[in-house]
């Protein structure tokens, strides 16, 4: 594709399983270019924002939404999404901050 891919939608934080989780609007096969990743970075109110996880771009669940689990969530917790294309142009930021 002639540009970095786009961000990832419908973020949403379903805390009675600590479980952040968001979609994809096109189907992330990188074929023989590589591997598309979503890279997660959290944080925690009075901390500086940290790495949090990577999520493969070919490894939806079986609804297609990719996710990942923070059993430490706190309230006021930021989370950010950026996914890197098979030739590391990253897609615009999605974010979520939980309720405080």
């Amino acid at each position: 594709a002639p540009e970095p891919p786009p961000p990832a939608t419908g973020l949403q934080f379903v805390s009675a399983r600590n479980l952040l989780r968001w979609q994809h609007p096109e189907a992330l096969l990188g074929r023989h270019a590589g591997t598309y990743l979503f890279d997660v970075y959290r944080m925690v109110p009075g901390e500086r924002e940290a790495w949090f996880a990577s999520v493969a771009g070919d490894t939806p669940d079986r609804t297609g939404r990719f996710h990942v689990t923070d059993p430490q969530a706190v309230p006021g917790t930021r989370y950010r999404v950026v996914l890197s294309d098979p030739l590391g142009r990253p897609s615009p930021i999605a974010e979520l901050t939980l309720p405080v």
